[in-house]
């Protein structure tokens, strides 16, 4: 890479710069000549000036390089974090929709229970698989390692405001309310909360006795007593609650994903 850019910075000076040096070089030399019949202060001045000139000159052009190709690595390496980066939330952006149907299908399913328990309108067949949707936890899985190697380097390699911003704030931020809504809120811990006294309650609608058909159903839930019934609704009023909190918080997030994994395409792709 690093001779790559010499060889190109050899050209450019060979094709635009050089000439021009040599042009200006061959007109001092000329005035060079014509102060040797001038005063030997004027002399000595005139041939100062133009011994340093190609100093000066060369100096100039390797600052000028040295600039060049320094502006030529930053851009590639933030391309390449870029890169990294929009890769890494488009995996995380697929672990989110997942979260987040898994959701929807726990709200969906908490309905369904209490049609089962207000008319029995759906098949108890059905009642495990929305038990077991109803009560389903889930866990935020996040990949960090690109938005690590950007820290590691400066945020400040990511030269878009905008773009540096709203990558740090979703890590920083959005991701880990992900994580606090899955994994530290109390409320959210559905199968610990709601599994036992659920099953206490579903029990009296199945034969578990030994020998007997498995799981074989005596009565529907809609035949259970009031008191029963209420208690179930009223834990399922809650679990719809906190499963609508989370969806809204999930949308949330994959809208600024998706926003983000754009505007850094559009960033790549404007250049």
């Amino acid at each position: 890479m690093l001779l790559g850019i010499t060889a190109f910075s050899f050209l450019v000076f060979r094709a635009l710069l050089l000439p021009l040096v040599l042009r200006m070089i061959k007109s001092l030399k000329i005035r060079y000549q014509a102060m040797d019949n001038q005063p030997p202060r004027r002399h000595f001045a005139g041939t100062f000036l133009l011994n340093m000139l190609p100093t000066f000159l060369g100096v100039l052009l390797a600052f000028w390089l040295s600039e060049w190709a320094s502006a030529r690595n930053f851009k590639a390496q933030e391309r390449h974090l870029l890169m990294e980066v929009q890769h890494e939330l488009e995996l995380n952006l697929s672990d989110l929709e997942q979260n987040l149907a898994g959701h929807e299908k726990g709200l969906a399913a908490a309905k369904s229970i209490q049609r089962l328990l207000s008319d029995g309108s759906l098949s108890l067949d059905t009642l495990p698989m929305h038990y077991v949707e109803a009560l389903r936890d889930f866990i935020s899985i996040q990949h960090t390692a690109a938005y690590e190697t950007l820290k590691s380097r400066g945020l400040a390699s990511i030269a878009n405001d905008s773009l540096r911003l709203q990558i740090a704030d979703l890590y920083d931020f959005d991701f880990e309310t992900i994580e606090k809504v899955e994994e530290k809120y109390s409320p959210h811990e559905f199968f610990e909360h709601y599994n036992e006294p659920f099953l206490r309650i579903v029990a009296k609608c199945y034969d578990f006795t030994p020998g007997e058909v498995a799981d074989r159903r005596i009565m529907p839930l809609s035949a259970l007593p009031k008191e029963e019934k209420n208690m179930m609704n009223a834990r399922l009023n809650k679990i719809k609650y906190d499963r609508q909190f989370s969806i809204r918080v999930y949308q949330d997030v994959v809208e600024k994903v998706e926003k983000a994994i754009a505007a850094i395409k559009k960033e790549l792709g404007d250049r």
